[in-house]
């Protein structure tokens, strides 16, 4: 990418982030409830991120080498394809020695929107892309391999196969990767310098990350989960995060990641003063009254109901290659 190209990208995107609402509470006491009040069937395989576009949403998926546009309703109208697997039959899930396992995509700004791989298990899964959706261009491709080592040296993983990134998040001049610990045990937290990350994609070769944090999601009555994704709300100056809880996964002899059995997902926020803790409050999505038994792998603020009242879109890979994506409501009800 040209440097004229990455400096009117980190212009626009430092704009972008920069809002803020400094008068809100920092202390508040809240509750919350989180209930899924609708189901939709997108018809692209194995959704594992979703970011707002337009009057729409873009997506990935981690067994599929396709961006896809989606309307309002989540009707595919339109796809990118980022990688080019030699053998690949479109519509056919990839195998896990082969797939990008993109888990991530960010918007920086109106158009332009990072896609990552998750780190884990092959080479295959370590590219991200910068791409304009608009003009659906690839601006930049470049293996993150420099930065995914650093990861695991930080956060003193020893197998770097246990590395899985699910969530990356800009945040006012910085860019977070959220590991989830479901191999690993470790749930963390890496940042960087925004504008580093953007110099990395015009060649910049030495990589720099600025600091890890160990910020595991908990419930007192489910216990901890796994990150797995995150967006920044500007607005509100937080992270919101979901996180799974999966039973038995684990790598195999072969060293292919093996999901366990699903048990459920949360929600839960993190402010900039919270990132130093140890445990953060993670809240069950219910359905029926019981934990719904999903594995919500991105979220995207879709219509803000009222003060106390919040609708997302949550994208879930149930790990038999479909995709199922939720309405979930949050309702806050401040208790001071």
């Amino acid at each position: 990418m040209k440097r004229s190209i990455q400096a009117l990208l980190l212009l626009s995107v430092f704009f972008y982030f920069s809002c803020s609402d400094s008068n809100e509470e920092r202390k508040e006491k809240v509750d919350y409830s989180i209930t899924i009040i609708k189901k939709i069937d997108l018809k692209i395989p194995s959704g594992s991120g979703i970011t707002g576009y337009k009057n729409g949403f873009l997506t990935v998926g981690d067994d599929t080498p396709w961006m896809y546009y989606l309307d309002s309703a989540g009707t595919l109208t339109d796809s990118l394809r980022l990688s080019n697997v030699e053998g690949y039959v479109p519509g056919v899930r990839m195998g896990g020695a082969f797939k990008p396992d993109f888990e991530s995509i960010t918007r920086l700004n109106e158009n332009i929107v990072l896609i990552m791989g998750s780190g884990s298990y092959t080479s295959a899964r370590d590219t991200a892309y910068l791409v304009n959706a608009e003009e659906k261009l690839i601006l930049a491709k470049k293996s993150m391999k420099p930065f995914f080592y650093k990861f695991a040296e930080l956060g003193a993983i020893d197998d770097i196969h246990a590395l899985n990134i699910e969530g990356v998040s800009v945040a006012k001049h910085d860019i977070y990767f959220f590991n989830r610990g479901d191999i690993s045990d470790k749930s963390l937290i890496f940042k960087t310098d925004l504008s580093y990350f953007i110099s990395y994609f015009s060649g910049e070769d030495s990589v720099i990350v600025d600091t890890v944090y160990s910020l595991t999601p908990y419930n007192e009555e489910y216990g901890a989960s796994t990150y797995s994704s995150s967006i920044y709300l500007p607005e509100k100056e937080l992270f919101l995060f979901s996180s799974t809880m999966e039973d038995g996964s684990h790598i195999d002899s072969s060293g292919t990641i093996i999901d366990g059995e699903i048990k459920g997902s949360f929600l839960g926020r993190i402010r900039f003063d919270e990132l130093n803790d140890s445990l953060i409050r993670a809240t069950p999505i219910m359905e029926d009254g019981v934990i719904a038994p999903i594995k919500i792998e991105g979220i995207w603020l879709a219509k803000i109901v009222s003060d106390s009242v919040y609708q997302f879109i949550g994208v879930s890979d149930p790990d038999d290659g479909s995709t199922e994506t939720y309405i979930i409501e949050v309702r806050i009800n401040k208790l001071q």
